[in-house]
C-alpha cells in the first residue's frame, strides 16, 4: 500500500514490484509456519526462492531486460541459462550459512542495488565481443518447445563467460544464502515451530540421512555439480501406470 501511494500502481506495474512481492510472500510463509500449514510452507518457500533469486540477476533491474533495446536480444537467456548450464562445473557454489534478517525489505533493496551495479558490464562486455565476432558466428538457432528461435552461439558464450563468468558465479553463489536466510527469518518470526512434528513420518529415514550427508559434504567441497547432485541434473522418474 505504501509503495502504491508513493509511486502509483501504474508506475509499479511498468517498472517492477519484486521487493514488495518478496515481502508479501515472506509474510505468507511466516503465517504458514505459524499455522503449521505444511502445504503452504512448501508453496511459499518455493515462491520465495524464485523471487529472491530473480533479484540477483542484473538484467532484472532494467527495462532492457533481454537486450532487446540495444540489438542484443537473447542476452537474458545467455546470462541466466546458457552460461550456468555450460560452465557450472567451473563455479564455486559453496554459499554462506543462513542468518536471521532483521530488515528483509532493506536486504532485498541491497541485493537489487548490487545487481544494478553489474548491469553496465553485462551489456558492455557483450558489445566488445560483438565488435570482433561476425553475426554468422555470434548467433545460432535452437528448436525448443516446438519453437525455433535465434540465440547466442556456444562460441559467443565461451567468450562472454571469460568476460562475465565471475559475475554470474558470484550472483549464483549469493542467491541461495539470501533464500535460506529469508526461510529462516520466516520460521523464527513464526515462533520457531517444531518442523519435525510436521513431518510424516516424523524422522528422516536412514537413506534420507545418508543422502543429505552426501550432499552437504559435496557442498562443502564445491562438487555438487561434478557429482551430479543438483536437482536440475536428476532425470525425472517415469510414472508407472497400470493397464486399464
Amino acid at each position: 500500500v505504501s509503495a502504491v501511494t508513493k509511486f502509483t500502481a501504474d508506475t509499479l506495474k511498468k517498472y517492477g514490484t519484486v521487493p514488495w512481492v518478496i515481502m508479501e510472500v515472506k509474510n505468507n510463509l511466516t503465517e504458514a509456519f505459524r499455522q503449521r500449514d505444511t502445504l503452504n510452507i512448501v508453496k511459499y518457500s518455493a515462491e520465495l526462492s524464485h523471487y529472491v533469486a530473480d533479484a540477483f540477476v542484473p538484467l532484472h533491474t532494467t527495462i532492457n531486460y533481454d537486450g532487446q533495446l540495444t540489438d542484443q536480444k537473447g542476452l537474458h537467456g545467455l546470462w541466466e541459462s546458457q552460461l550456468p548450464e555450460k560452465y557450472i562445473n567451473d563455479y564455486k557454489l559453496d554459499g554462506e550459512p543462513a542468518k536471521y534478517v532483521k530488515d528483509p525489505l532493506g536486504a532485498i533493496w541491497g541485493v537489487l542495488a548490487q545487481s544494478y551495479g553489474f548491469l553496465g558490464e553485462t551489456f558492455d562486455r557483450a558489445s566488445k565481443i560483438e565488435k570482433v565476432m561476425k553475426p554468422d558466428v555470434r548467433f545460432t538457432f535452437s528448436h525448443k518447445y516446438g519453437k525455433t528461435s535465434r540465440r547466442y552461439s556456444d562460441a559467443f558464450a565461451a567468450e562472454y563467460n571469460k568476460a562475465v563468468g565471475g559475475m554470474v558465479d558470484y550472483r549464483l553463489k549469493g542467491a541461495p544464502t539470501m533464500v535460506s536466510s529469508l526461510w529462516l527469518t520466516a520460521w523464527q518470526d513464526a515462533g520457531k515451530p517444531d518442523l519435525n512434528a510436521l513431518m510424516h513420518p516424523g524422522k528422516p529415514s536412514k537413506e534420507e540421512k545418508e543422502k543429505l550427508g552426501t550432499e552437504l559434504a559435496a557442498w562443502k567441497k564445491n562438487t555438487l555439480s561434478q557429482d551430479q547432485l543438483l536437482l536440475a541434473q536428476q532425470k525425472a522418474k517415469k510414472v508407472e501406470t497400470t493397464d486399464e
